[in-house]
């Protein structure tokens, strides 16, 4: 399941980008914007996760991250399996998807407007 959503969150970083429009920029900038993008996405996918957890399933959250040091790839494991304790988790990570691409493409609107 886990690679069925990274396929769709990088399916939808690439959907964004392209709404982007930004033609003009080189291939290194292109990537630079990626990530900022998927910087974006994960942050608000953790914070989606975090504020809809009981404050028992929070705590268990931050015991579970401070054993060690995680790879990215650990963390995104544990968010998971706090994510699938969450009722309705589909549904509001499809609102927050939904709020977050009107945020990029307003900031990327600004962002060529200022480049004019």
């Amino acid at each position: 399941m886990e690679d069925t959503f990274e396929k769709f969150v990088e399916e939808f970083i690439a959907q964004v980008i392209g709404e982007m429009d930004f033609s003009d920029i080189t291939d290194e900038e292109k990537d630079q914007l990626r990530s900022l993008v998927r910087i974006r996405v994960d942050k608000n996918i953790m914070g989606l996760i975090v504020e809809n957890l009981t404050e028992e399933q929070y705590k268990e959250l931050s015991v579970k991250l401070e054993e060690k040091e995680w790879t990215d790839d650990e963390q995104q494991e544990i968010f998971a399996e706090a994510a699938h304790k969450i009722p309705e988790f589909e549904e509001e990570l499809a609102e927050m998807f939904s709020k977050l691409k009107t945020e990029l493409l307003e900031d990327a609107e600004q962002l060529k407007n200022m480049r004019e």
